[in-house]
């Protein structure tokens, strides 16, 4: 219980953060978007928004966000989230904009920060996320959910392992 506790003084001690809290009104806290795209009936869930931006909570096990938790929305994917909720809030009536990411630290000093994605890696996100919705309604019309290395042997990486992929065979 304390760690929320210091989660909470670490997000109402950011300006910027309590910005956005301040302004989301009761009826735009954590609302799901119901929309079209590509012609497929899709949703997301939200979990604020104001007049002027949408926002999401993430917690991060990065003690200082800024310098860390990018890496973090980049392996998590979360150009794609952004891409693909902000495409949801404009047709909601939303102009464009940068999502907002409240990103609150779990460990000690519990720093928050709040966070957004350069507009060219929205556009990339935009990119991937029509992309992932076209292989979707490919992969229905086929039938087809196994990857194409399915049943058969598939070598690791040496590089995962710290270990160039040219040595020679020991």
């Amino acid at each position: 219980a304390q760690r929320y506790h210091r989660q909470t003084d670490g997000i109402l001690g950011n300006p910027a953060a309590v910005e956005l809290l301040e302004n989301s009104t009761q009826k735009l806290r954590e609302f799901n978007l119901l929309f079209e795209c590509l012609g497929r009936q899709c949703k997301g869930r939200v979990d604020g928004g104001t007049g002027w931006t949408i926002f999401d909570i993430k917690t991060t096990r990065d003690a200082h966000p800024p310098s860390q938790f990018p890496r973090s929305a980049a392996n998590w994917s979360y150009r794609i989230q952004g891409a693909f909720y902000l495409h949801a809030a404009k047709l909601a009536g939303w102009r464009h904009h940068s999502p907002r990411f409240i990103v609150t630290s779990t460990v000690h000093p519990f720093h928050c920060s709040v966070m957004y994605l350069p507009e060219s890696v929205l556009r990339h996100g935009h990119e991937l996320c029509e992309q992932l919705l076209k292989q979707l309604s490919l992969r229905q019309t086929l039938n087809w959910w196994t990857p194409a290395d399915y049943g058969t042997a598939v070598e690791m990486p040496a590089r995962f392992f710290g270990v160039s992929d040219g040595g020679k065979p020991w």
